[in-house]
């Protein structure tokens, strides 16, 4: 997975608002007049703005009540994803953290009616949930996986999880005992949102009926 990030181009602009209209005046005009040899007046004060960085100098927040800074917000906990603004689309790609991430299987085809919980597993791995590159582990022969970890957010908001890439994206993602994502054998998706407190850790427990990338993905909703 790539992320877009343009060449740093350094902008210094310069504002400068000369105090030269009347005391009744109430608003600075959008053309200032050009400079020209009159000697400086020196008992007006004047505002100097400076606004100094680079190109990719992109700021990420929360505005409230304002607008939204960005029309889709992705965060992942993929090492190699770094925080970006694509110059496409307004979307801003995020980290967010994966704490002891723990990945069980189970011998046997995946089975709804199936309580995990009860049974040993045949194969117990730590897996970088969330790494592109991440496998998810497996044995031969029909099996199901169930990951165990933590999550965390970095900043307050709503937020849909979205579990593993292609073939391991067929998997139920558990919130607080809650199903927020299931995406079957029909290729149909259920999803719903949870709301997320900045710096806090949050477990959840995904069961992949199909094995392959450990890939995770969250997005924040409700911008």
């Amino acid at each position: 997975m790539k992320f877009y990030l343009e060449n740093p181009l350094r902008r210094i602009l310069a504002f400068i608002l000369l105090n030269a209209l009347p005391l009744a005046a109430n608003v600075i005009p959008v053309d200032l007049p050009p400079p020209d040899a009159k000697p400086p007046v020196k008992d007006k004060p004047v505002k100097v703005y400076i606004l100094s960085g680079q190109s990719n100098m992109v700021g990420f927040g929360a505005i409230k009540p304002a607008a939204p800074q960005y029309a889709k917000i992705y965060l992942s906990a993929d090492p190699t994803a770094r925080p970006v603004l694509l110059p496409f689309g307004n979307i801003a790609f995020l980290q967010h953290g994966v704490y002891d991430a723990k990945a069980s299987v189970y011998a046997g085809a995946y089975d709804a009616k199936t309580d995990y919980t009860k049974l040993k597993p045949v194969k117990e791995e730590a897996v970088a949930l969330g790494n592109t590159s991440a496998q998810l582990p497996s044995i031969d022969g029909p099996h199901t996986v169930v990951m165990n970890a933590s999550v965390d957010v970095p900043y307050d908001g709503n937020y849909e999880m979205h579990a593993g890439f292609e073939s391991s994206s067929h998997a139920v993602i558990e919130f607080e005992g809650k199903e927020i994502y299931r995406k079957g054998d029909d290729g149909q998706i259920t999803k719903s949102k949870v709301a997320l407190k900045k710096s806090q850790r949050y477990p959840i427990r995904i069961t992949y009926m199909k094995g392959g990338s450990a890939a995770f993905l969250m997005e924040q909703v409700d911008l």
